[in-house]
């Protein structure tokens, strides 16, 4: 009798069947999956078992028709050679890929059908095989065992190894999958933590009873060790605060606690068999408390957080309990809304123009204005303070920076509300030389090393009779100071607006009519935050 070859799942795989084979020498079909069991002991599913069974038996079946068709009627199944390709099938042959049949004159066309079908469902169910093996492998490599615990806890020992080690003999590997104390199917899996030293306890106390040992030791994550000598010499090398309960906090061991615990490299943590262990808590899995209120928002606008807690306390997850699952800690975005303030720390003399061609209800306006704009900024002590001057042909200061009003933002809005209007000429060359000579002044409350602004509120030209702006700017130039100007009304010269900004254009803002000033305040708080620190 000729044997049998056949593809499998790809080309690179052969394998062969001899049809004389007698099928009581192989796993007899009716018994059922019981031979699978020794080789895939560890997880494997019975229903994945039942069909890797059924598939092997159901090629084996396939090869013994074969071999009862073969006496009836010869004919040889061969592999197909390159030679074969290019040359014409004869009527006595039929080609299935990878194979040919070669039929005698005691086949029949029927035959042929019949031989064709049986080697391609054999392949079919060959390639279910292979599958089939690999599934059931790969169920088996992270299993936990579990057991009810009959051991209590020592303690946490150092191991010095030389010259002998405290614990001599190594029992189980679950670290490590190439050590020959590894036992397939039971691997440490570092996200179930609690699973796989409460296995590795297990099937380590299970071992060292087996062997007459009375203690053993976990050490360096996933190793299990004992001996003869183990319970003379446990705590030779002296005790170790090297060991973990859990790899997160908390990590510290607690003895009452049923959890098991395992030393580090270099560390046993130690457990003696006993039937009956001391008291410990019970497996409970941890529970959430309810959230608490959230914080006030970081910020009060740009984009703050706020932040939520929860506690995993109700209850609180006890020996082998599963942890809370979720987040003990929720953030928010809040106060979104873009900031229209401006919290830096800085010196602001603030110059109003009350010259007649502003006339009072404008001017009414204006400190109306002022009392919005200041209110963006932080005004404090310890932050911004804000003197005033106003003009007309004359400079009046209203107040310094080291007054109680500068630094007060209550009594800021207040006084700003009480000026008076004075109408006159214009001579904005006066009031910026005041502000430089005696707003800001060192004697008179103006603080080094932050940003110091001057801004500048006129209706018209000044009078012809005024020095030049670049004169008049020369120590706000100096000493650094930033300038800003606004101007009000159609009447207004844009050139010289821009002079008093010495240059900047960027420093310039220009409304058509008192009323819009409130639309610019949001433009003028961020001229002031942009001001830099004196150097």
């Amino acid at each position: 009798m000729k044997e049998l070859p056949f593809s499998g799942v790809d080309d690179s795989f052969e394998a062969s069947v001899d049809l004389e084979q007698d099928a009581e020498e192989t796993t007899n079909c009716d018994d059922g999956p019981s031979d699978f069991v020794n080789q895939f002991e560890y997880g494997t599913s019975n229903r994945d078992l039942k069909l890797a069974h059924l598939n092997v038996c159901g090629l084996r079946n396939k090869i013994e028709e074969l071999r009862c068709l073969q006496q009836l009627c010869k004919f040889e199944i061969l592999p197909i050679t390159e030679t074969h390709l290019d040359k014409k099938v004869p009527d006595s042959e039929i080609l299935i890929p990878g194979m040919k049949v070669h039929l005698t004159k005691a086949c029949n066309n029927e035959t042929l059908k019949f031989v064709s079908r049986s080697i391609e469902n054999m392949k079919i169910l060959l390639a279910l095989i292979v599958f089939s093996l690999y599934t059931l492998r790969a169920q088996g490599q992270n299993q936990f065992a579990t057991c009810s615990r009959k051991w209590s806890k020592i303690g946490c020992f150092r191991d010095k190894i030389n010259p002998t080690r405290p614990l001599p003999e190594m029992l189980l590997n679950d670290r490590d999958r190439r050590s020959k104390y590894h036992q397939p199917g039971y691997r440490l899996h570092w996200g179930k933590w609690k699973e796989s030293i409460h296995s590795l306890a297990c099937r380590c106390a299970e071992k060292a009873k087996q062997k007459g040992y009375t203690v053993f030791g976990l050490q360096f994550y996933g190793e299990c060790w004992s001996g003869l000598s183990a319970e003379l010499n446990f705590n030779r090398d002296g005790q170790s605060d090297d060991c973990i309960m859990n790899l997160y906090d908390p990590v510290d061991c607690y003895q009452n606690s049923s959890q098991e615990c395992v030393g580090k490299q270099k560390t046993n943590y130690i457990y003696r068999l006993t039937d009956n262990p001391g008291p410990q808590s019970p497996d409970v899995d941890g529970g959430f408390t309810e959230w608490s209120s959230w914080t006030e928002c970081s910020k009060t606008c740009g984009g703050g957080e706020k932040v939520r807690e929860r506690e995993c306390t109700n209850p609180e997850p006890k020996g082998n309990g599963q942890p809370c699952v979720g987040d003990s800690e929720e953030a928010e975005v809040c106060n979104s809304q873009e900031c229209s303030y401006c919290d830096k720390k800085m010196d602001v003399g603030i110059i109003i123009d009350s010259s007649s061609s502003v006339r009072r209800l404008n001017f009414e306006k204006v400190k109306a204005f002022l009392v919005q704009l200041v209110d963006k900024l932080d005004v404090d002590p310890s932050m911004t303070h804000v003197g005033v001057i106003h003009y007309n042909h004359r400079s009046f200061l209203d107040w310094g920076l080291n007054s109680e009003i500068a630094q007060n933002s209550a009594l800021l809005e207040q006084a700003l509300m009480k000026l008076g209007y004075k109408p006159g000429g214009t001579r904005t060359d006066r009031a910026i030389l005041k502000a430089t000579n005696e707003l800001m002044k060192d004697s008179e409350g103006m603080r080094p090393g932050i940003p110091h602004v001057i801004l500048v509120l006129t209706d018209g030209k000044t009078s012809s009779r005024s020095i030049p702006y670049p004169k008049a700017l020369e120590k706000a130039k100096k000493l650094g100071i930033k300038v800003i100007a606004i101007g009000v009304g159609r009447a207004v010269d844009e050139n010289e607006l821009t002079q008093i900004a010495m240059g900047k254009s960027e420093n310039v803002l220009k409304v058509n009519d008192f009323d819009d000033l409130v639309t610019k305040i949001k433009s003028i708080v961020k001229s002031f935050c942009d001001a830099r620190k004196i150097q």
